[in-house]
């Protein structure tokens, strides 16, 4: 898996990292989580347009179930 970030967010990751004593697997998760969501189902397009998209679609739409795998053993990956 590839994540590239730039300016606030590669700036974010490195402070996280260095000054915060964050793991570099928990913020790569943490931002993952945040962004992506994958699913088996396409998401109606009048929830993609609420304020709350996230919180709506998570309470209506399963996630694919090796997304669901990636998310939760992600805290024992290791980067190299």
């Amino acid at each position: 898996m590839e994540l590239e970030l730039h300016q606030d967010k590669a700036e974010y990751v490195l402070d996280e990292w260095f000054n915060q004593d964050e793991k570099l697997v928990d913020i790569t998760f943490d931002i993952l989580y945040t962004y992506l969501w994958f699913t088996n189902q396409p998401i109606d397009a009048q929830k993609l347009k609420s304020d709350k998209v996230r919180e709506v679609i998570e309470q209506t739409v399963e996630p694919m179930p090796a997304w669901s795998l990636l998310t939760a053993l992600g805290n024992r990956m290791k980067f190299c």
